[in-house]
């Protein structure tokens, strides 16, 4: 394990072909070890480590938009707080 596994959300893929040249191409920054896109979801996770703006260049060949997934944060009850 040890590795960082960063999911973003991405707009803009237009078919699987597109999906495949992207993650192809976020493959090939140096940073990441390996990563993976879900054209349904619109997603992508990648093992490693890259920033919006490199995933965004990875992906200008269709200028598609890159936003960070947020994980949920735990909610407490409304009755834990009295």
């Amino acid at each position: 394990m040890g590795e960082q596994e960063q999911s973003f959300y991405v707009q803009g893929m237009s078919c699987a072909n597109c999906a495949k040249t992207f993650e192809n191409n976020v493959k090939e920054i140096s940073t990441v070890k390996n990563a993976n896109v879900n054209f349904g979801a619109s997603k992508v996770t990648v093992e490693g480590s890259a920033s919006i703006d490199e995933l965004e260049r990875a992906g200008s060949f269709e200028n598609l938009t890159v936003t960070q997934e947020y994980e949920e944060t735990p909610q407490k009850s409304f009755w834990g707080l009295c």
